[in-house]
C-alpha cells in the first residue's frame, strides 16, 4: 500500500468512532529540547568510540568529559520546561550506557593495547594469562556493570530520592576521562599510566554495582556553600570545553566521591539505628 494513503487510511468505525493509522507518535513540543540534548550526548559518545578505535584516546576522553556536561543539561532543561517523562528517563539511560559505559571501555582498551602492548597486547602476560584477554575481561566487566547500574537506577530511584546507591555511570565516565586528560596535561608517562588504567575500570565497575550510598548533590542552604557550588559548576563548564585545567573537574569528582561515600554510609547507619 502506498505510504500517503496509509497515513490517512480509515478503518471501520468502532464504538468510539473512526480509527486512523498513525505512523509516528505525537511528540509534545516542550519535550523536544531535552530529548535533542540527550541525542546530542549520545552522538558525542559515539564520536568518542570512533576516536578510541582510530588511535586518538585523548580526543575520546575529551568527548566523554563533554558528555558528562551534556548529561546534566538535558535533565535541567526538562525540569525547567516541565517536560520530564518516563520516555526521557529511558532515553537518557540508553545514552548513558553508550557515553559512560561503552565509550570509556573502548578508550581504555585501545589506549592500553596501543601504549602498553608489552603488558596488555596479544603477546603480553598478566598473572600468567594473555594480557589482551585480561584487558578484554576488565573492559567487558565495566560495560556490564554500567548496564546493571543504569537498570537498577531506573527501578529504584523513586525509593531513594536523596541517595545514589553505587557510583553513578556519569561519575564513572567522568572520573576515567578527566583522570586520563589530567595525566596527559601534567606530562605523565602514558606508558606507565596504561599499566593502571584498566584496573581503574575494574574499581569503577565494582563501585557501580555496589550498594554504597552516595548523597545526591542539592542546593546548599548556606549562601557561602551555594556560592562555592556555583563557582565550581561554572568553572567545570568553562574549563572542559576549553581543554584546560582538567585537574579542576577531576578534583571536584574525586572530592565528591571521597567525601560523599563516607557521609552516605554514616547517614544510612544513623537512619537504621533510629528506625
Amino acid at each position: 500500500m502506498p505510504l500517503l494513503p496509509l497515513l490517512s487510511q480509515r478503518y471501520p468505525a468502532t464504538s468510539k468512532g473512526e480509527v486512523f493509522v498513525r505512523i509516528f507518535d505525537r511528540v509534545p513540543l516542550k519535550s523536544v529540547p531535552a530529548n535533542l540534548i540527550t541525542c546530542g550526548g549520545l552522538l558525542l559518545g559515539v564520536s568518542a568510540i570512533g576516536y578510541a578505535f582510530s588511535g586518538q584516546p585523548e580526543m575520546a576522553a575529551w568527548f566523554i568529559a563533554i558528555c558528562a556536561l551534556v548529561d546534566k543539561l538535558d535533565g535541567t532543561v526538562a525540569r525547567l520546561l516541565n517536560a520530564t517523562s518516563d520516555f526521557g528517563i529511558q532515553m537518557d539511560s540508553f545514552s548513558d550506557l553508550i557515553t559512560f559505559g561503552v565509550a570509556p571501555a573502548c578508550m581504555v582498551w585501545n589506549a592500553a593495547a596501543q601504549l602498553d602492548a608489552g603488558m596488555w597486547g596479544s603477546e603480553g602476560s598478566v598473572i600468567g594469562l594473555p594480557g589482551s584477554l585480561i584487558l578484554g575481561l576488565l573492559c567487558a566487566s565495566y560495560v556490564v556493570s554500567a548496564a546493571l547500574r543504569l537498570a537498577k537506577f531506573n527501578v529504584t530511584t523513586a525509593e531513594h530520592p536523596r541517595m545514589f546507591h553505587g557510583l553513578p555511570t556519569t561519575l564513572a565516565g567522568g572520573l576515567t576521562s578527566t583522570l586520563y586528560l589530567t595525566a596527559i596535561e601534567l606530562g605523565f608517562d602514558q606508558h606507565a599510566m596504561m599499566k593502571v588504567f584498566p584496573l581503574l575500570l575494574a574499581l569503577c565497575a565494582g563501585l557501580m554495582v555496589s550498594n554504597l550510598p552516595l548523597p545526591k548533590l542539592r542546593k546548599a542552604n548556606s549562601k557561602v556553600f551555594f556560592a562555592g557550588q556555583l563557582v565550581l559548576g561554572v568553572a567545570v563548564y568553562v574549563l572542559i570545553p576549553l581543554r584546560m585545567a582538567f585537574w579542576v573537574p577531576l578534583a571536584v569528582l574525586v572530592g565528591y566521591v571521597s567525601i560523599g561515600f563516607p557521609l552516605g554510609i554514616r547517614a544510612t547507619i544513623r537512619a537504621e539505628a533510629d528506625a
